[in-house]
């Protein structure tokens, strides 16, 4: 699915948002957040929860895992135009991870599941 590229923080999590709500995946593996730490103007924290072959996500932060200790996750902290510039194609997550843009607290092979659930543009 191609979406419209989003100008702001709001319009890319609003299609992630319409994204996670269809999603279903049985080769997911159960129990897996995935946490975006975003340093803007007005600081903002998502989370996606991957579970029963679906997604949760949640504005504001914390997980629908909250509490169980074999949850796997992650934290990725990053500024809010290094974040645009990943989900629209204009910076790559690599370059951004190697210069630092980018830091990651836990498991970073969960990232590639982010991949699946953020929009195409």
């Amino acid at each position: 699915m191609t979406a419209k590229i989003p100008n702001n923080l709001d319009e890319l999590f609003r299609s992630v948002e319409d994204i996670a709500k269809d999603f279903k995946d049985k080769d997911f593996p159960e129990n897996v957040t995935i946490v975006l730490d975003v340093d803007a103007p007005t600081p903002r924290v998502w989370s996606a929860t991957f579970k029963n072959n679906g997604v949760e996500w949640r504005d504001g932060g914390g997980d629908a895992a909250d509490g169980d200790k074999d949850a796997r996750r992650v934290k990725v902290s990053l500024k809010e135009d290094t974040l645009m510039g990943i989900a629209t194609g204009k910076k790559s997550p690599t370059w951004a991870f190697m210069t630092g843009k980018v830091k990651i607290d836990g498991d970073s092979d969960l990232l590639k599941l982010l991949t699946k659930i953020l929009p195409k543009f």
